[in-house]
């Protein structure tokens, strides 16, 4: 039974707390899951209707990328993806403090600071960019101390530019913890991914290397993937936000 700490924990009992929350509201955050996964097969099915020699010829998949129509979907895809997740960490951090706020609840809190979501996932994604340029090493860092800008605008109600600085205040001096409990957590990931996506393609059945079967295949794994770690991975997210608070005491 999860059990909400008071107190700084070793990197296996974060990571514990973590799997103990989402087991916990696994049932209730389903529907986020399933709205990710959704929307991330979204591309795949346009792409598979509308763009099929996209798929097939490298040439018309460059195009594709330099096309407004990629890139207003990439933004239409961002702005909805940081609203799922933005509400997925409201719920899971209320089912933490034994208060469920519901679905409609989640998303209420969230839809006002979408703008603030939007600016900051774009201004992170710059910033690892930058800091990659300049050898990977600074982008990589970058990356583990900026990530948890979403519950600093979610859960403390930060600003865009408040919430990268929030959270690299609070990972400073704790960014090799963080990033060992979070490498240990995509080793977990990735071998549920590798499971689900062997069983799917023995489900389906082996058809030789054709690509509209291995998308297929991979669309199918990643949405069974998605189901199975969406609702750790968000609890994860504030259990660390909630351990680097109690290590800096930050209310």
């Amino acid at each position: 039974m999860y059990q909400l700490p008071a107190a700084p924990r070793a990197n296996g009992e974060v990571l514990d707390s973590a799997f103990r929350l989402s087991r916990t509201g696994f049932a209730r955050m389903l529907p986020y899951a399933i709205l990710t996964s959704l929307l991330s097969a979204a591309p795949f099915v346009y792409l598979l209707k509308a763009y099929a020699d996209v798929l097939a010829d490298p040439a018309a998949t460059i195009r594709f990328l330099f096309s407004w129509r990629s890139g207003l979907m990439g933004f239409v895809m961002v702005t909805l993806g940081m609203l799922i997740y933005g509400a997925s960490i409201v719920r899971i951090e209320s089912i933490a403090q034994g208060a469920d706020v519901g679905i409609g609840r989640s998303f209420g809190a969230t839809l006002p600071r979408l703008p603030a979501l939007v600016g900051a996932m774009f201004c992170f994604v710059l910033a690892v960019l930058v800091g990659c340029f300049f050898f990977v090493v600074p982008g990589i860092y970058l990356a583990g101390a900026l990530f948890l800008f979403v519950p600093a605008i979610v859960l403390d109600g930060k600003g865009a530019i408040e919430s990268l600085g929030r959270s690299y205040q609070l990972v400073l001096g704790h960014w090799w913890r963080l990033a060992t409990i979070g490498g240990i957590a995509l080793i977990v990931a990735y071998l549920v991914y590798l499971v689900v996506g062997v069983l799917v393609g023995l489900v389906m059945g082996f058809r030789g290397a054709e690509l509209s079967f291995i998308v297929v295949v991979n669309l199918v794994s990643s949405l069974v993937g998605g189901l199975l770690m969406a609702p750790f991975f968000a609890a994860l997210c504030v259990e660390m936000y909630r351990e680097v608070k109690i290590r800096k005491q930050v209310v």
